[in-house]
């Protein structure tokens, strides 16, 4: 076998196996029949030529250029074929029926007849075909039928097609075809010009890019093929040029200082410079593609960093709306929206949206789609499906295609948590009419499941956070129904006088005991300014917000004896507050009201009598999370009347006319709400001792 047989041998191999894989991948596609033919067009055209320069038989050689050449015959109408099908022109099927025929009625002149072939040259690299009077004429046809495909081509790249995937595979077959028509260039020893025909080149190059197109499900960005293509182009020439140009100008040169194996050595250059130039290919397309898709890795690392930030986001609503934000923002998507799972309802529910429909229909867990993403856990292109459904009209992936048109989702982006779907990103096309690459496809994945972590964390958060809140109403309700029973007995208790007054005068029971009347109404109305008061104090506590707040703990204590100064003065009651200004507490709007109370409770209901003291101190504990407050007072004795269960109102608040029973009960409700504890304690001797501890923060979790 001669040297220059060796290449064109690969290519025939290469096309035979892929015309061969083409065709049983999907053998009811007239796409990928018509392509096959081509390829095995391009397989017979090579492998005669093989033959012809392997041969040393001047007969052998013209039979097989003949055969390459009714190969070669067939190569315009199969592509002609595979174009009209490929675009789904049927306007032309006619047309490709009739280059068939053409070619058909031309081939048998290309095997028998010698104005078509007349004969062959010898060449330095062997037989080649010598082209008869007939051989123009055919050319006419051959270029007619080709560029009659490649005018098709050209029109339908100019046109805007709205589907982006379909755009570029167009693109794709564009610059195939046109780098097929490169190979034309083997017409040209055919007419005594003697430089070796490399135009199989190209064709395998043609083969390489649209057989890519074919089979891949996520080509490439055009720009990086067109690229890759030119590369490719120039650095293989140089590496197969070199060596051949030495083996034509040097070969005289190389015979006299060799001898007859001259050939060995182009023949190792050519092995040495197709090793070096796989690396330097892979070295330029690495920089090329690096220029090229510098603005898309960008947005890669900006897609990227962005997955590591939302995991720290706590607020549901702000964590989704983020989400579709970066998506628009950095991908520049049409609109984008996002889907989770409701368990309750067994359904995938629409949650939020930018760009697109502010309301969609939710999908039920048993949809087609659901069933498909769970079993596919990639993502899911529109415009695939629906190219799978062209060509095997299933009825699951009609469904699938039915939902995602109701969803308007171009993409959908399965989001996962081991085998739970938890949710989807629906996605528009980009504005700027760009395909989703692989690499897009894989980041968007990575921040599809890096969302469900961050999604799933930021549910139970609103979940607990909503429990927390069911759990404060109950507590609050509890707290009123509590507090409404202290307030209708001590109401109780002050309005009995009030309606025994107004009784007795209206039965005319003081009519002989005017005075008496006097002194009753006086006590009656003072008793009805302790009602509203009470009723005030009541309302305070009721309405009093959840905003939470720092306060600082000696103001609260001075604003809480400020409250009853004038008790303090009319009673001559001292105060000793040993408190530090730089102690603080966080807590709801309630907090100042615990002081408040707690004091009013001191100095109005258990007796405490003209001259006595009231001393408050605060400390902060060894754990430096928590502050305890001591307040005691010279008073009665608490902690008997607590035995007696009498401190919500009762015989002793029904004697004295006091408030001190709610206002126990309002300063125990506010410490329990910030997780506190309250405790009274006897002195020992006269008064009772009040020993409450704060979290100086109730949010943070205990240590």
């Amino acid at each position: 076998m001669s040297i220059y047989s060796l290449p064109v041998l690969l290519g025939a191999i290469f096309s035979f196996v892929v015309g061969f894989l083409i065709y049983f991948a999907n053998r009811r596609s007239q796409t990928n029949i018509s392509f096959s033919l081509s390829c095995f067009s391009l397989f017979v055209w090579f492998f005669g030529y093989v033959i012809a320069y392997s041969t040393k038989d001047e007969k052998t050689a013209l039979l097989f250029c003949r055969i390459a050449c009714t190969g070669a015959v067939f190569t315009a109408p199969s592509f002609y074929h595979f174009v009209v099908s490929f675009l789904e022109k049927r306007s032309e099927v006619k047309f490709v029926v009739l280059a068939y025929l053409t070619m058909l009625f031309i081939a048998p002149f290309s095997m028998t007849s010698n104005l078509f072939l007349k004969g062959v040259y010898k060449y330095y690299w062997g037989y080649y075909s010598k082209a008869g009077f007939l051989h123009p004429l055919y050319l006419i046809v051959f270029f007619g039928i080709f560029l009659r495909a490649f005018y098709i081509l050209l029109i339908e790249n100019w046109k805007k097609n709205s589907n982006p995937i379909r755009r570029v595979q167009i693109n794709y077959i564009f610059i195939a075809y046109a780098v097929a028509l490169l190979g034309a260039i083997d017409y040209i020893p055919k007419y005594g010009i003697e430089f070796f025909p490399f135009g199989f080149l190209f064709e395998i190059l043609f083969i390489i890019i649209v057989s890519y197109a074919i089979i891949t499900r996520r080509i490439l960005n055009i720009n990086v093929v067109f690229a890759r293509t030119i590369i490719f182009s120039i650095v293989y020439i140089v590496v197969l040029g070199l060596p051949f140009g030495i083996g034509i100008w040097g070969r005289s040169f190389l015979s006299e200082k060799i001898g007859v194996n001259w050939w060995l050595f182009p023949a190792s250059l050519l092995a040495i410079m197709t090793a070096l130039g796989s690396f330097a290919f892979l070295f330029l397309r690495q920089k090329a593609e690096n220029e090229l898709l510098k603005g898309q890795r960008h947005n890669h690392m900006s897609l990227m960093a962005a997955a590591q930030t939302i995991t720290l986001i706590r607020d549901f609503h702000k964590l989704l709306n983020m989400i579709v934000r970066v998506l628009t923002k950095t991908l520049g998507i049409e609109h984008a929206g996002i889907y989770l799972c409701d368990r309750e309802r067994n359904q995938y529910a629409f949650c939020v949206t930018r760009g697109g429909r502010q309301s969609c229909a939710n999908i039920d867990s048993g949809n087609s789609l659901i069933k498909y993403l769970r079993g596919a856990r990639k993502p899911v292109i529109l415009e695939e499906l629906k190219r799978d459904y062209s060509e095997r009209r299933d009825i699951f992936i009609k469904e699938i295609i039915e939902t995602m048109n109701r969803l308007d989702a171009d993409i959908l982006v399965p989001s996962f948590i081991e085998d739970a779907l938890i949710g989807f990103l629906v996605l528009g096309n980009k504005r700027s009419g760009e395909i989703y690459t692989t690499e897009d496809l894989n980041v968007l994945s990575n921040l599809a499941n890096q969302s469900a972590l961050a999604i799933e964390n930021a549910q139970f958060l609103k979940e607990r956070e909503d429990m927390q809140g069911k759990l404060r109403e109950a507590e609050t309700l509890t707290t009123i129904r509590d507090l409404l029973g202290s307030f209708n007995h001590e109401l109780y208790n002050l309005l009995t006088p009030i309606s025994g007054t107004l009784q007795g005068i209206n039965m005319g029971l003081y009519e002989k005991k005017p005075e008496r009347l006097k002194s009753d109404v006086e006590k009656s109305i003072t008793t009805t300014f302790f009602i509203k008061t009470y009723l005030g104090w009541v309302r305070e506590y009721v309405e009093s917000g959840d905003k939470v707040a720092a306060y600082q703990l000696s103001e609260l204590i001075n604003r809480g004896i400020a409250y009853s100064s004038d008790k303090f003065e009319k009673q001559n009651i001292s105060k000793q507050v040993n408190v530090s200004p730089k102690i603080f507490v966080v807590g709801h709007e309630c907090l100042p009201l615990l002081f408040k109370h707690l004091i009013i409770h001191s100095i109005y209901g258990y007796g405490m009598e003209s001259g006595g003291t009231i001393d408050i101190s605060a400390r902060i504990l060894e754990d430096r999370s928590t502050v305890e407050i001591i307040q005691t007072d010279t008073g009665d004795d608490l902690t008997k009347y607590i035995k007696e269960g009498s401190t919500m109102g009762g015989k002793k608040f029904a004697e004295k006319g006091k408030l001190g029973g709610t206002s126990y009960f309002i300063a125990q409700a506010v410490v329990s709400k910030h997780k506190g504890s309250f405790e009274v304690e006897t002195t020992g001797g006269k008064g009772t001792k009040f020993r409450i501890r704060l979290p100086l923060d109730f949010n943070r979790p205990a240590a």
